[in-house]
């Protein structure tokens, strides 16, 4: 049976390839540099010194966010995983996009 979100999804990759410019956190470095030159940051900020010292910081010391354990392989790893089935699509989709677009904004 084809639901709503069998439907759904080649719009929703069609919009994400049309109108996103992504960034991976795994790639932190590089996807801030893509967007620091597509939204031309240098030129919007009133310091762009204030502004290269803020994202040296940031790279530097990271998130500050905490690890959390994964339980990949247990029923609840896999109830969740059917349950957000198109998030993740549509994650591995984006991933894809992000080596195309390297192409376009290095």
């Amino acid at each position: 049976m084809i639901g709503s979100d069998d439907i759904m999804f080649p719009f929703a990759r069609q919009v994400f390839g049309r109108k996103c410019l992504v960034g991976l956190l795994d790639k932190i470095e590089e996807s801030l540099q893509r967007y620091e030159g597509f939204f031309r940051w240098d030129s919007r900020v009133a310091n762009a010194e204030k502004k290269d010292i803020c994202v040296r910081d940031y790279l530097a010391n990271g998130d500050k966010r905490n690890g959390h354990p994964t339980y990949e392989g247990t029923n609840a790893w896999e109830v969740l995983r059917k349950k957000n089935e198109y998030d993740v699509l549509l994650y591995e989709y984006a991933r894809g996009l992000y080596v195309q677009q390297s192409a376009i904004y290095q």
